[in-house]
């Protein structure tokens, strides 16, 4: 499907400007690609009672200007007014569906299952993407076809109202601290999955399913069987991000996430558990960061305005 206009969209609720609402994307075409050289993208929002979010979600999903765009959303029977969003976007949206389930990660599963799109993601419904960003990423899928399979960019915070408020700064991630469970919060930072994406090759690779036993780290297994196949390369542009309100999910479950964590890194072993505990010593953390300023950046994607391209550092 290519993405709708904001011309063919519903109107906004009274008082929304800005994006996503009176704004969109520009249909960015990088490097010169053509709209059938883009990869099809399948993007799943698993929800259950975020109807004070879920339309921004989707209008940041659908308001992409992206021609080869596949859209799920996964709701697990709410009871508020996110049916009525659901049907007010139907005919944008390739499946939807609200029924009870077994939690987030079995809907997800299910979602991608459905999906038949080459480049996969997910986004949470009181997330949203940030203009322009799946041309982006089609654009650098498309031009490392067959060398990036995973790749990450900056998350960008909202607050409640959507106004935002702050940007991550870059990283590089090595494969072998994701491998070890490093990048969990307190050790080596987060990989951020509002705004990581990757191929339907990495995802058959690593069993194609979400552990649906998880209810907090189902994010933090997964790139952990990712990191297993291939390097996470990063972007230095804004993609995306969450919203910070009351009722969000790690904003009073951070301890319960942290938990699943550590059942985790006891499966992968002592060695994983002690560089963990060490990682998380606040000296190391500094150590560990001049290392990163010092040392050259690996696996870094920018697109170089002399050579017009993308481009690997």
């Amino acid at each position: 499907m290519h993405c709708p206009t904001i011309s063919e969209l519903p109107n906004p609720p009274d008082g929304k400007t800005g994006w996503p609402w009176t704004a969109e994307s520009t249909s960015l075409m990088i490097n010169g690609q053509t709209s059938s050289e883009l990869p099809k993208i399948s993007i799943i929002t698993p929800s259950f009672n975020q109807g004070s979010f879920l339309e921004a979600a989707i209008r940041s999903v659908l308001l992409q200007g992206y021609p080869n765009l596949e859209y799920i959303v996964m709701d697990g029977g709410s009871s508020d007014k996110s049916i009525d969003i659901l049907r007010k976007y139907d005919k944008w949206i390739f499946h939807w569906e609200s029924k009870p389930d077994n939690g987030q990660y079995y809907a997800i599963g299910k979602g991608f299952k459905i999906s038949t799109g080459h480049v996969l993601a997910w986004l949470n419904s009181d997330d949203m993407y940030t203009m322009d960003a799946l041309s982006t990423v089609g654009s650098i899928f498309s031009f490392f076809d067959n060398k990036v399979h995973w790749l990450t960019g900056l998350s960008g915070g909202w607050a409640e109202s959507g106004e935002l408020r702050k940007i991550a700064s870059p990283k590089c991630y090595r494969r072998y601290w994701i491998m070890k469970g490093l990048c969990e919060g307190r050790a080596l930072g987060w990989i951020q999955q509002e705004v990581t994406f990757w191929t339907r090759d990495l995802w058959e690779k690593s069993g194609k399913h979400m552990d649906e036993k998880l209810i907090y780290a189902g994010d933090y297994d997964l790139w952990q069987r990712f990191a297993k196949h291939c390097k996470l390369y990063s972007t230095t542009l804004l993609l995306g991000g969450y919203r910070s309100h009351p009722n969000r999910k790690t904003s009073h479950s951070l301890q319960l996430y942290f938990n699943e964590v550590d059942q985790l890194l006891c499966k992968l072993g002592c060695l994983a558990r002690y560089m963990n505990i060490l990682c998380r010593i606040r000296m190391i953390q500094l150590i560990s960061l001049i290392f990163l300023k010092l040392v050259r950046p690996r696996n870094l994607i920018i697109y170089d305005l002399n050579k017009t391209s993308w481009t690997i550092k």
